[in-house]
């Protein structure tokens, strides 16, 4: 027997060689376009294991041109069988794939001749095993929403396999729009989130203002509203201390509770504003944990005392992100560590202790730790962005401190600056946070430009290298802050001249030429927005630019507000 188990801190991947029934003998799943082999399912039909099913039939049809049938286990076991899920064939083998092990995502990948099993505990953790099997096993490739890799074979063959893979966090969310849009795309990738994890949630983000609206209380009970400079204030904070605001959140998650019995996790969480309650019952709280977040703490503790059946969640952002001194989460507390500000192109570890000092606090004193965490620059969604390299140790210093979660905000829009590679390379990091992170890249340039892929990796490692003398990469400063740094003239010249080689390796090409002038548009976009070059090329490159959101239907350029429509007024 020989095993390969990484650290904690990475996606745990057992390999058994020689185990529990596992042969020399091969396992041959298809040959000449056909298969004697048959997959099989639970007669009760989960639709995750049907989606799983159709899948793999589906790509095993396209790798080898043959179709294997699927059936139900309530018939006698085929003599060469692919065994999805739980089912009385898997019961016959003596598997039963282990939640203690597995938890919510984990699977097992195991030849017991002359069958092959994948299962895990869950349909939708079984869905993760049939993609990771088509990728590990034989190649296939999803990068992008309509861009697979499906390599074709004429005979597919397995040999002794007994794996067991668990993703280093038990929910992986990345909020990019090809994921929001295609959730089947996001589970291929192994993505789970709000709508695919085994918790259910109910209010989600900034609740408090939700749960207790100001529209609603503010005139006839003004204490429920934050004090600040002494005066109560409708738009900021809600307070925490004050005993009609307890019974007023407790009153509407049990409504939410009895319209929405299966929801296991509520969110109660500041306003997405910075302003901290100033009265004399938070105040003191507060002074005595040394942290705003004391009065918050207080009041989602007393609420998750209410309903010790049910996860209560809430952030530690902004104000609150400081942990406290004395007190402590409940059990069925829920801290998610907002790791928001500082220098987004380099480690936290290296260029953001006192980040780290937070989150490492938190870590240490929470029952469950998620991570809120920022990928994209939200005002400016199209402006050049080089944070490849810090996105992998800082996935690693989460997994390294037990994190349980990881969500990435990103992009909610159509478009943006390299959206598809680094959707690509966070879903990969979430699982894996110790893959090759380079190889990542390097795979998915090649999968999804062809031969301009060369050119492209030049132009990412040239923009990464000049921000090494930059100022610290924001995810909110004015493209101004970098002009004299990673997007000076001389330095958005030389990412054209890189991306002219580019498009030249695929000029003619339908399919990656177009994909090559959209990974442009963020240059073309700096230099609009900073005035770089003579003003009939910057009228040149608009109609580029202008042309390019059209065909891609791209309205937005920042999260909030400002449009495509409203840019080309300011250009033209």
């Amino acid at each position: 027997m020989r095993l390969l188990r990484w650290t904690v801190a990475s996606a745990l991947v057992v390999s058994v060689m020689t185990a529990g029934g596992a042969t020399n003998e091969a396992c041959v799943l298809a040959s000449g376009g056909q298969s004697e082999y048959v997959i099989v399912i639970s007669a009760a039909r989960p639709r995750q294991i049907v989606t799983a099913a159709n899948d793999l039939q589906k790509y095993l049809r396209g790798i080898s041109g043959a179709t294997l049938e699927i059936v139900d286990d309530n018939a006698p076991m085929p003599a060469r069988a692919i065994l999805l899920g739980r089912s009385e064939g898997l019961e016959a083998l003596g598997i039963d794939p282990d939640t203690d092990e597995l938890g919510t995502s984990g699977y097992i990948v195991r030849t017991v001749s002359p069958h092959l099993v994948i299962a895990g505990a869950r349909g939708l953790s079984t869905r993760f095993g049939v993609y990771g099997f088509l990728r590990d096993e034989l190649g296939v490739r999803w990068y992008a929403p309509g861009v697979e890799e499906v390599p074709k074979r004429g005979e597919v063959v397995m040999w002794r396999l007994d794996e067991t893979h668990v993703p280093a966090f038990d929910y992986r969310e990345v909020a990019y729009e090809a994921f929001n849009s295609n959730p089947n795309f996001a589970v291929k990738l192994g993505l789970n989130g709000r709508n695919q994890w085994a918790g259910g949630w109910g209010l989600w983000w900034h609740t408090l203002p939700q749960l207790v609206p100001p529209e609603k209380y503010f005139v006839d009970h003004p204490e429920y509203f934050a004090l600040v400079n002494g005066k109560r204030v409708r738009d900021q904070q809600i307070c925490p201390t004050v005993e009609g605001v307890f019974g007023i959140v407790v009153r509407e998650l049990e409504r939410q509770m009895r319209l929405h019995p299966r929801w296991t996790h509520f969110m109660v969480s500041q306003s997405d504003k910075r302003g901290v309650c100033e009265d004399a019952a938070c105040k003191r709280i507060n002074q005595r944990e040394g942290t705003p977040m004391g009065a918050t703490l207080d009041l989602v503790n007393r609420v998750a005392a209410r309903f010790p059946d049910k996860t209560i969640c809430t952030l530690a952002y902004w104000t609150t992100r400081k942990p406290p001194a004395h007190m402590r989460p409940r059990e069925n507390v829920l801290v998610m560590f907002c790791a928001g500000s500082g220098d987004r192109g380099h480690p936290f570890a290296t260029h953001n202790p006192q980040m780290v000092a937070d989150f490492e606090g938190w870590a240490g004193m929470t029952r469950t730790l998620f991570v809120w965490d920022y990928a994209v620059h939200f005002g400016q969604l199209m402006l050049p962005y080089p944070n490849l390299r810090a996105l992998q140790p800082n996935m690693q210093l989460y997994a390294d401190n037990g994190v349980q979660g990881v969500l990435v905000q990103a992009n909610p829009e159509v478009g943006g600056e390299l959206h598809q590679l680094k959707a690509y390379l966070l879903a990969r990091l979430l699982w894996d946070p110790r893959a090759d992170a380079d190889a990542i890249i390097d795979e998915f340039l090649t999968g999804y430009y062809g031969a301009a892929a060369g050119a492209m990796r030049r132009y990412i490692d040239a923009m990464h290298e000049e921000l090494k003398g930059s100022p610290r990469l924001s995810y909110h400063s004015a493209p101004k802050v970098y002009a004299k740094s990673y997007l000076s003239p001389a330095n958005l010249r030389r990412y054209d001249e890189i991306l002219d080689e580019a498009e030249r390796a695929v000029s003619g090409d339908a399919a990656l030429f177009p994909r090559v002038r959209e990974a442009r548009m963020p240059v073309m976009y700096a230099r609009l927005v900073l005035k770089v070059g003579t003003k009939a090329e910057r009228r040149r490159i608009a109609d580029e630019f202008f042309a390019l959101t059209d065909e891609l239907g791209i309205v937005k350029l920042d999260q909030w507000s400002a449009t495509v429509r409203a840019f080309r007024r300011s250009v033209y």
